[in-house]
């Protein structure tokens, strides 16, 4: 296999979890009003994806793969404040992102229904979640520059038995997911 097409499996899995976290990020709060009673499973979500906890474990997850492939001081160095920038610039979209749940819930709770605002504000949306989408993609593919082609290819595969990024993602217990041989195939 050549260092292209390892690369881009690499470049693809870790885009996949970036793309996850992105969308976690710009998943508006079911609750209009964040003092509501939430249930604890929700508390513990919602916390869980608190934009702050997500970032850390952004920066977290990158200095990990970056160590596992022998990455050196100055490479770390660099990611770090690629890292750094890509948080900065998604808290500017998220500032710029408002009231649009809020306004949502209104929209939708109104005495009458205002389609044609719904659909505006959901076109709005969702060219934010296409800022972001980008946003996340250019800093992966930043994050992936930095690297040499053969630690790219060790991080694909590091990522690779992770399921592309996550290892819970898209899996429910109980329902054919269980330990994976080396194939990928679940063995029983």
């Amino acid at each position: 296999m050549n260092a292209a097409a390892s690369g881009g499996r690499w470049l693809a899995a870790l885009a996949a979890a970036g793309a996850l976290a992105g969308l976690v990020a710009v998943i508006p709060q079911a609750s209009a009003d964040p003092g509501e009673q939430r249930a604890p499973h929700a508390m513990k979500t919602a916390a869980h994806h608190d934009h702050g906890h997500m970032e850390k474990r952004m920066a977290d997850r990158v200095e990990r793969v970056f160590s596992k492939v022998g990455a050196t001081d100055e490479q770390k160095a660099r990611a770090r404040e690629i890292v750094q920038a890509s948080t900065e610039q998604m808290k500017a979209l998220r500032a710029a992102d408002g009231s649009g749940p809020k306004e949502m819930l209104a929209l939708l709770s109104a005495e009458s229904i205002d389609r044609d605002r719904i659909e505006r504000l959901r076109a709005a949306r969702h060219a934010q979640m296409d800022e972001r989408s980008k946003l996340m993609t250019r800093t992966l593919a930043d994050l992936a520059e930095v690297l040499t082609p053969e630690q790219r290819k060790d991080a694909a595969t590091s990522l690779a038995r992770l399921g592309g990024g996550h290892p819970h993602h898209g899996k429910h217990h109980g329902h054919g997911d269980g330990p994976r041989g080396a194939d990928g195939a679940v063995r029983s």
